[in-house]
């Protein structure tokens, strides 16, 4: 899994698909879900998500970069999906 995450770390902006990552980890997309869910107590798109929304709050928290630009960063290429996104994981906008 460590590979795994490594990948999802570093191209953040990348769309990661479960057959693609299964494949990194050298499992089938059915047994790569089981030892995912095993591992981190959660899917790899909850992951993926929390990662994502993770790294959003805190560019948008510590530097001046654009809403439109953040999203981008952290794989949103619509910035209407990533606010509601946002607002869904956190509870308000990335404005506010």
């Amino acid at each position: 899994m460590e590979s795994v995450l490594a990948i999802i770390h570093d191209v953040l902006s990348a769309t990661f698909t479960t057959d693609a990552l299964a494949k990194l980890a050298c499992l089938s997309a059915t047994q790569f879900k089981v030892v995912f869910k095993q591992s981190l107590e959660m899917t790899v798109q909850q992951y993926i998500r929390q990662y994502r929304m993770q790294n959003a709050k805190a560019l948008i928290t510590h530097t001046d970069t654009p809403i439109a630009i953040v999203a981008q960063q952290v794989g949103y290429q619509d910035s209407s999906a990533f606010s509601r996104q946002f607002k869904s994981f956190f509870g308000h906008s990335p404005t506010q």
